[in-house]
């Protein structure tokens, strides 16, 4: 509670300096790259690799005692990393996502999903793979302060198991991945990443300056409680709960399912009593419990109509998924709630 707290309060005040600074550095080099052009063989991932090697001569400067060279590679790093978003929105644009992923029609959903998630996994973990050999050279190779091995402890312990979680997360999820989550609140998981990354970039730029080491520390300090709340975030169970009312499953059905499933960290399915097509539970339940993506099943649920957050509370549900044509069977007051997920068709 204390800590959705702090990042309620962080997040909105250090993230609108970052959407006007950044902001208009992405309208600028987006206008140009639009009117010149960019080769074939300039794409985000290479950009995100090529400014990962900037960790080498970063180190080897900061062991020859030189500060001012690493310290404008760190920020050259957190240039790229917008650059890079730049790019993979350009070619987004110029080419179809499937062409870019290399997804074919004979891959299964599962595969398709990690080709088009590769990008984005790899950016968020190769960030980690800049600041974490630098945070670990500084307390190995340098007096620091007792300031800064507390404050540098902790941020790699918590960057370490996310960069972690977010792995186990990418090679064992399933399904197509769906937007979820309050589009009219600030504090979304992409907000609170920026934010993060911003205050570890620049704290880690001010850190290696001497005169600017202790503000350095300061600045990190406020990324704590935004990395402890990724974590929990990525680390919290989601229990995600869509019904079904019809047998024998189809593919639209099984893909919302995934979808649904890409949303939290379980499933459940809930068979209501009365099918459409009368058949019984025990067929519906063998059919879907027989999908990677489906966690548990429940019988004889009750419709859509009737659920509200009491029911959500005793089945232990954290959010219901349904299509958007099946808006209408809803209570008005949970479609309002943010306890309700609509996805399209």
């Amino acid at each position: 509670m204390v800590l959705s707290m702090i990042v309620s309060l962080l997040v909105p005040i250090l993230l609108k300096p970052h959407l006007q600074c950044y902001g208009w550095i992405n309208v600028t080099v987006t206008t140009i790259i639009n009117n010149r052009g960019l080769p074939k063989w300039l794409t985000a991932n290479l950009i995100s690799y090529s400014r990962t090697t900037l960790i080498v001569p970063t180190l080897l400067l900061l062991a020859r005692n030189y500060h001012l060279l690493p310290v404008l590679f760190v920020i050259l790093n957190d240039f790229l990393d917008l650059f890079d978003g730049i790019v993979a929105r350009y070619w987004l644009k110029k080419l179809n996502q499937d062409d870019i992923c290399l997804v074919l029609d004979t891959d299964s959903q599962i595969t398709k999903r990690r080709k088009r998630e590769f990008g984005s996994y790899v950016d968020a973990v190769l960030d980690k793979m800049f600041v974490l050999p630098l945070w670990i050279f500084l307390l190995s190779h340098f007096q620091c302060s007792m300031v800064s091995m507390v404050v540098l402890w902790p941020l790699i312990m918590m960057e370490t198991v996310s960069g972690f979680v977010r792995t186990v997360a990418y090679h064992t999820a399933v399904g197509t991945v769906a937007s979820s989550g309050d589009s009219g609140s600030i504090i979304t998981s992409t907000n609170l990443g920026k934010t993060k990354q911003q205050l570890e970039m620049l704290g880690s730029a001010l850190l290696l300056i001497p005169f600017l080491h202790y503000l350095g520390a300061a600045v990190l300090l406020l990324s704590w409680p935004l990395a402890l709340e990724s974590v929990r975030q990525k680390l919290a169970p989601k229990v995600m709960y869509v019904t079904c009312d019809a047998s024998p499953l189809n593919e639209l059905t099984v893909l919302f399912f995934q979808r649904a499933k890409s949303l939290g960290t379980k499933l459940i399915v809930g068979i209501e009593s009365k099918s459409t097509d009368g058949t019984d539970y025990e067929q519906r339940r063998r059919e879907v419990l027989l999908l990677s993506c489906v966690d548990a099943c429940i019988d004889a649920v009750p419709p859509l109509s009737n659920i509200d957050l009491v029911w959500m509370e005793n089945a232990q549900v954290d959010k219901i998924v349904i299509n958007k044509n099946n808006a209408g069977s809803m209570k008005q007051t949970m479609l309002q709630s943010n306890d309700v997920i609509q996805l399209n068709n």
